[in-house]
């Protein structure tokens, strides 16, 4: 049976999720970018280097981020999050880099399926203080269902 997750249970998928889909808009067109993030607030910041994801965000900067989960054989929980995308600079990219580096780090060390992802802490700290830009998506709207494994 599918149901819906509660604010505070999408929350909590968002949050201890570090990889999406993020889907940016051009026209009628829907592009999807895999990415790395964090959720701390009501913001989501991520890094990037393609410039083809960050210029359609600069576009148009409604986006949707898509996170799912498998919980045991049959169950799962997916989480949709419309935002707005923010290209950080100067004081506030650097707050966001380091926000973004101490939790995927920490992921990374905690838990070593990380590695088999090439997500070592050696890659995460090349790749974070390497981008060209960091940004956050304002969170404006989450909904989210799941199906229960029992």
């Amino acid at each position: 049976m599918i149901s819906q997750l509660k604010s505070k249970e999408i929350d909590e998928l968002v949050a201890d999720s570090v990889v999406g889909t993020l889907i940016c808009f051009d026209k009628n067109e829907k592009i999807k970018f895999p990415i790395t993030y964090v959720k701390e607030g009501q913001y989501v910041y991520s890094y990037s280097k393609d410039l083809e994801k960050i210029l359609l965000m600069r576009k148009d900067p409604a986006v949707l981020l898509k996170v799912f989960k498998v919980n045991g054989e049959t169950g799962w929980s997916s989480a949709n999050v419309l935002g707005i995308f923010e290209e950080l600079d100067g004081i506030d990219a650097e707050i966001a880099r380091v926000i973004i580096k101490d939790k995927l780090m920490a992921c990374a060390i905690k838990d070593h399926s990380f590695h088999v992802h090439g997500l070592t802490p050696q890659y995460i700290q090349g790749m974070v203080e390497s981008s060209n830009v960091i940004y956050r998506i304002h969170i404006i709207k989450k909904t989210g269902k799941y199906q229960s494994s029992r």
